[in-house]
C-alpha cells in the first residue's frame, strides 16, 4: 500500500510540476522587444503559405498561436469554446482585455464598440473574431492609429497565405459579429517598468519620458526611479532634445571616448550648457544637484531660443539661504514657471536629484517648450462663411487660420461661433501631415488633410493647403459616412463644418467641390 502511495504522489508531483510549468507567465517583455521580433516575422511570412498545425490549430488560429509563442514564449493562447468569438485560456500568461458579444452592427454604436476595444490593442496582441458567416478567424495586431488597425493573419484572402493587412474600424464593424481582445500579462508597453508601479506618484511622469525617447531605463524593464541622476545622464538627455548632430571637441580630461556620455559631454560644453567645475573637470559620475538641474534647463532654454522671463520669489521657500549663487537665476525661473514646484515649503537646491524627479522635472520642462502657440499670434481674423443649402443638423463650425511668416504657412484651428483656440499644429507644418479632430460631444472625425499615403504638396500658400484638403475630403466623407463639408478661401483660412450625419452627402459635397473650385480658381 505504501509503495502504491509513494507512486501516486509523484505522479502527482509530476502531474502540478508541469501544470506549473505551463501557467507560469513568462518573464517581462518589453514593447519594443516585440516591435523588432515582429518586424522580422513579418518578413519571414508575408505572403507566404502556412500549412503546419500549431498545438493542434490548424491555419488562422494555428498561424496566431505560432506568432504569439514566438513573442512571448508561452505557447498556444487558448482554445476555441462553442462559440468561437473568444477563447478558453491556458494558463495565467494571458488576459482578456474585453470582448464584444455577436449582435452588433454597422453603425456608429458598432463602430464606436469596435474602435473602444481594439484602440487599445498593442503590437502583438491576439484578436479572435467571429465572422458574420459563422466561422472564426485569429489576427496578430501589428498596430492601431486614430482610424484602424494593422494585423497579421492567414486565410483570408488565399487558401492559409499569410498577409498584413489594414482594417479601418468601420471595415473591422463590417467584417466581423463578435471580437475578443487578448494580451500577454507580462507585456511592458511602452514608458512601463517593472519598478514603477500603477498609483504612484511619480508613474506618469516616467511613462512620459520614456515615451518621448527623454529617458531610457537602467535595464531592459527597470527605471531605477530611486536611483540618483548623474551629470552625465542628464546633459545627454538635453543633447537628445536639441537633436545636434555636430561633432564637438572635449574639454574635460576626466571624460573618456566611447562612453554613452561623451558627444553628449563635448556639446554641452561648446553650447554653454556646463562649464564644468572650478577645477576644471566635468566629473560625469557625480550626481546631480537640484540647483544644477535647473541650471542646465535654464541654459538650455535659452540656447533654444525660448522665453526665461519667468520669475518666482525664493524667498517663499524657507532653505532659500542654501541656493547658491550661480543657480538662482535659473531657479527663480524654474519656480516662475513651475518646473520645480518645491515640497513642504522647501526647494531643496543641495539635495541629489533622483531619476523619479528628474522625471516629473522634465515632464513639466519638456511640456513647456513644446507648448502650442497661441492663436493671438495671429492677425488673421476668418471672413463669413460661404452658405451650404441643405446641410442639416449643424453642430459644429471651425476655421483653420493660414498666417504666414517667413514664408512658411501655419494652420491654426479656431471656434468661429466663440472664437476660442481649439489647436494649433506644428510650425511650419511638413507636407503630407494630417490635420484631425474630434467633437468631444459626439465623437464624429474629421479630417482636413490627407495623411502619410497622401499627396505630397508643399504646403507654401493656402493655394496649396487647399488642394490637399480637397483631395482628403471626399475619402473621409467616404469612410466616415457623415456629411462633413469644407471650404478653402486663399490666402485667408480654411472652413470645415460638421453634422450629425443625416443628409445627403452627395448633394453636400456638389456644394463643397463647386465652392472650392471657385475659391481656388479652377
Amino acid at each position: 500500500m505504501s509503495k502504491r502511495i509513494l507512486a501516486m504522489m509523484l505522479c502527482l508531483a509530476m502531474l502540478l510540476s508541469c501544470l506549473g510549468g505551463t501557467a507560469a507567465a513568462a518573464e517581462p517583455v518589453r514593447q519594443a522587444q516585440v516591435e523588432t521580433q515582429l518586424e522580422t516575422l513579418v518578413e519571414t511570412y508575408e505572403g507566404t503559405t502556412y500549412t503546419d498545425s500549431f498545438f493542434g490549430a490548424r491555419q488562422c488560429k494555428g498561424f496566431a498561436d505560432m506568432i504569439y509563442d514566438a513573442l512571448f514564449g508561452v505557447g498556444s493562447i487558448g482554445a476555441y469554446p462553442s462559440d468561437i468569438y473568444y477563447i478558453n485560456l491556458n494558463g495565467s500568461h494571458t488576459r482578456e482585455v474585453g470582448r464584444i458579444a455577436p449582435g452588433y452592427t454597422l453603425n456608429k454604436e458598432g463602430v464606436d464598440a469596435v474602435k473602444a476595444l481594439l484602440s487599445q490593442a498593442l503590437p502583438g496582441d491576439y484578436i479572435q473574431m467571429k465572422r458574420p458567416a459563422g466561422y472564426g478567424h485569429t489576427v496578430m495586431v501589428l498596430g492601431t492609429d486614430a482610424n484602424g488597425i494593422t494585423v497579421l493573419h492567414c486565410n483570408w484572402f488565399g487558401t492559409n497565405l499569410v498577409s498584413v493587412d489594414y482594417f479601418t474600424w468601420e471595415q473591422m464593424t463590417n467584417l466581423s459579429s463578435g471580437i475578443s481582445l487578448y494580451h500577454y500579462k507580462n507585456y511592458l508597453a511602452a514608458g512601463e517598468y517593472t519598478d514603477v508601479p500603477k498609483g504612484t506618484w511619480y508613474h506618469s511622469y516616467v511613462q512620459y519620458v520614456s515615451q518621448m525617447g527623454l529617458m531610457n531605463g537602467t535595464g531592459a524593464t527597470t527605471f531605477g526611479p530611486g536611483a540618483p541622476m548623474t551629470r552625465s545622464m542628464v546633459v545627454t538627455v538635453l543633447y537628445r532634445m536639441s537633436q545636434d548632430t555636430g561633432e564637438y571637441p572635449m574639454s574635460f580630461a576626466d571624460v573618456p571616448t566611447g562612453r554613452f556620455y561623451t558627444a553628449a559631454v563635448g556639446w554641452a560644453a561648446a553650447k554653454g550648457i556646463t562649464t564644468g567645475y572650478t577645477d576644471g573637470l566635468f566629473h560625469p559620475d557625480d550626481t546631480i544637484t537640484r540647483a544644477q538641474l535647473a541650471l542646465f534647463l535654464y541654459r538650455f532654454a535659452q540656447l533654444q531660443g525660448y522665453d526665461t522671463s519667468a520669475s518666482a520669489d525664493l524667498q517663499q521657500f524657507t532653505d532659500a539661504a542654501q541656493i547658491p549663487r550661480y543657480a538662482a537665476a535659473a531657479l527663480q525661473w524654474a519656480a516662475g514657471e513651475e518646473i520645480f514646484q518645491g515640497s513642504g515649503g522647501m526647494l531643496r537646491p543641495v539635495n541629489s536629484a533622483s531619476r523619479c524627479e528628474v522625471a516629473k522635472v522634465l515632464t513639466v520642462f519638456h511640456r513647456l517648450l513644446n507648448q502650442p502657440v497661441q492663436a493671438a499670434a495671429c492677425g488673421a481674423e476668418p471672413a463669413p462663411a460661404p452658405a451650404a443649402e441643405g446641410l442639416p443638423a449643424l453642430q459644429q463650425e471651425l476655421a483653420l487660420l493660414l498666417c504666414e511668416e517667413n514664408g512658411v504657412w501655419s494652420v491654426y484651428l479656431k471656434e468661429l461661433s466663440t472664437g476660442e483656440t481649439v489647436y494649433m499644429n506644428e510650425s511650419p507644418m511638413p507636407a503630407g501631415d494630417w490635420i484631425e479632430w474630434f467633437d468631444t460631444t459626439d465623437g464624429y472625425p474629421m479630417t482636413a488633410a490627407a495623411g502619410v499615403g497622401g499627396p505630397d504638396v508643399a504646403l507654401t500658400s493656402a493655394g496649396d493647403f487647399g488642394q490637399l484638403l480637397e483631395t482628403a475630403c471626399d475619402e473621409s466623407l467616404q469612410l466616415v459616412g457623415e456629411a462633413n463639408a469644407a471650404w478653402v478661401v486663399p490666402g485667408e483660412y480654411i472652413l470645415c463644418v460638421m453634422s450629425d450625419g443625416a443628409g445627403d452627402v452627395a448633394d453636400v459635397m456638389a456644394q463643397i467641390h463647386a465652392l472650392t473650385a471657385e475659391a481656388l480658381g479652377d
